[in-house]
């Protein structure tokens, strides 16, 4: 899978983030970052999107998106074994 652009995974942010209250867009860390009342929610990084949910949130943020991952990986098929 070819890797996002900045602006491709911003535009998506935008997307999502269309129609809050108080969610603006400033270019911040080399990245395009949208802010809450000024306070930065996320943006775009080098690896690709970047949530600001604190330290004590680190873990329970990880959880997520270990289940989110293991929920789509379990229903694939089984990969055949090569030779």
């Amino acid at each position: 899978m070819p890797r996002m652009t900045d602006e491709t995974l911003a535009e998506r942010l935008r997307k999502i983030l269309a129609g809050r209250r108080a969610i603006t867009e400033k270019k911040m860390f080399g990245a395009v970052c949208f802010l809450l009342r000024e306070h930065m929610l996320c943006g775009t990084g080098k690896p690709g999107f970047m949530f600001r949910v604190g330290k004590a949130q680190h873990a329970r943020a990880l959880r997520s998106w270990i289940v989110l991952a293991e929920d789509y990986v379990s229903a694939l098929p089984p990969k055949r074994r090569s030779r």
